[in-house]
């Protein structure tokens, strides 16, 4: 195996760090039959979605400059991207997160998206289905293609994804007495949108058949189903989607007047651009675990009470182990404090070199104050 080319190109392509793992691939092609005749059938789309996928590769360092740990991944393919792996394009240099993304978001991710090319890759597919099975898939592209395809043209190529702030939900209890308040946490997913209305026209088409509302918000047009767990905005040039509450934050940060403190203000993603630098890069985003713990903390309580009642202080000297279970539990309880001592923004970027997709992942010194 040490002597495949495709082993070695795997190999170079992620290092040696201090412990490194190669996946090749390129020989199922020659045994897809030997699956059965299911194997032997996904291979074709497995082809056409990945393209001429050869090998995986991993590997992890704790002595990367600028970082405290680093793990690489790459995924190595002979020719050009093809289908799912091409659509991430073009590449570029990591810039500050736009205005409507606010200073407490607790995770922050982006990536370019080729979208005018996603029904061209679902026609590809369908194309390469027997006869029998594409025939439906034909009948609901002709209908429908058109529309999907002037819609999908008119968004990206950037799309934003955004962890929340634990946020109040306030509501009447059952007996519309009181109010119940509950904290959550949510994503949503906002993609530039150059004309809004061809955005409007799909959506009319679908979301009303499958119980979507349409309603007014600040002069925009949100779609909500009945739980508001999934709903759809437009506004100043974007889309959004994600719970009811984070589609409205979004689309009312849009208003120049309502913009506070966002997130490029803040130091981590300050430490995060600095760290990325000026390299092309298909995708990246960051996750500050530090404010995730802080807005969590009810959660960690209620965790730290589970812990402190499962331990039995003589289950382990029972089996001659006989380990100090007070330090474990004072590492969970003050796990807050350590973790901002010992780590800043876990940080992850996306770029291709040569004939591979290599995937950084970086935890960064603890931030500044």
């Amino acid at each position: 195996m040490a002597d495949s080319a495709d082993f070695k190109k795997t190999l170079d392509s992620v290092g040696r760090g201090d412990g490194w793992m190669v996946m090749l691939t390129s020989a199922l092609n020659k045994v897809a039959g030997a699956g059965g005749a299911q194997v032997e059938l996904v291979q074709p789309y497995l082809q056409t979605l990945f393209g001429d996928v050869h090998g995986y590769g991993f590997s992890l360092a704790s002595d990367s400059p600028g970082a405290q740990f680093q793990v690489l991944s790459s995924i190595m393919i002979d020719g050009d991207r093809k289908g799912l792996l091409a659509l991430p394009n073009p590449a570029k240099s990591p810039s500050p997160p736009p205005k409507f993304v606010s200073g407490d978001a607790t995770g922050y991710g982006t990536i370019n998206v080729q979208f005018g090319e996603i029904m061209k890759l679902v026609e590809t597919v369908v194309a390469s289905m027997p006869e029998e099975l594409s025939e439906p898939f034909d009948a609901t592209l002709q209908q429908y293609g058109p529309d999907l395809s002037r819609a999908f043209s008119k968004l990206g190529p950037d799309m934003h994804v955004v962890r929340c702030k634990a946020v109040s939900d306030l509501s009447l209890n059952a007996d519309q007495k009181a109010l119940n308040t509950k904290d959550s946490q949510g994503t949503f997913f906002a993609i530039r949108c150059a004309e809004e209305q061809s955005m409007m026209t799909l959506l009319n088409l679908f979301l009303p058949q499958a119980g979507f509302e349409p309603r007014d918000f600040n002069g925009n047009t949100i779609f909500d189903d009945k739980s508001r767990e999934t709903s759809f905005g437009f506004g100043a040039g974007w889309f959004f989607t994600g719970k009811s509450k984070f589609v409205e934050a979004g689309l009312r940060a849009t208003t120049p007047s309502n913009a506070q403190g966002t997130l490029a203000d803040t130091a981590a993603c300050k430490q995060v651009l600095a760290d990325l630098g000026p390299t092309a890069v298909l995708c990246w985003g960051y996750q500050d675990i530090l404010i995730d713990f802080s807005d969590n903390e009810s959660a960690n309580e209620r965790r730290r009470a589970e812990i402190s009642a499962s331990y039995d202080s003589n289950s382990l000297d029972k089996i001659g182990v006989g380990a100090p279970m007070d330090t474990f539990y004072i590492l969970f309880k003050d796990e807050k404090t350590l973790w901002k001592n010992a780590m800043g923004p876990n940080v992850f970027s996306m770029t291709q070199e040569s004939s591979a997709l290599i995937t950084k992942i970086r935890v960064l010194p603890p931030t500044a104050p």
